[in-house]
């Protein structure tokens, strides 16, 4: 009797949150291919950062029973995001300071080269760094 495949996010091949490893792992291809086709759908539509977001709240890890409750996994999954961004965020905290303005202009060029050849609609640019900024308010506390 073999056992059923089941879908987790990877701990061994993860690169952010394990969930391109895992999912090439369930679909029998290489992660670098889930790796970008999610970049691909991000950068035409946004609709792949979203997906992502989705299947890290929702996909069990490695680690969790299989028959455990959504909500354990949702509860897990949770901690598990904000041990993540804590961790990004606290390699900012040992970033220089003098690198901040350099770092605003990349941002803000990329951000308008994106515009210019038809890639990001100016109507989300704002939204999306307000969202960005509260976030990472809030994280921070």
């Amino acid at each position: 009797m073999t056992i059923p495949k089941r879908l987790v996010k990877s701990k061994k091949d993860r690169v952010f949150a394990g969930v391109c490893s895992g999912l090439a792992h369930y679909l029998d291809i290489d992660p670098l291919v889930v790796r970008i086709v999610f970049v691909l759908l991000a950068i035409f539509g946004g609709s792949g950062l979203v997906i992502y977001i989705i299947l890290w709240l929702f996909v069990p890890g490695e680690n969790q029973e299989s028959n455990a409750t959504q909500e354990e996994i949702l509860k897990d999954n949770l901690d598990d995001i904000q041990d993540r961004v804590n961790d990004f965020t606290k390699k900012f905290e040992r970033v220089d300071k003098k690198y901040l303005p350099g770092a605003i202009f990349i941002f803000f060029g990329l951000l308008i080269l994106l515009k210019n050849i038809g890639i990001l609609n100016a109507g989300y640019v704002v939204p999306l760094i307000l969202f960005a900024f509260g976030f990472y308010l809030i994280l921070r506390q």
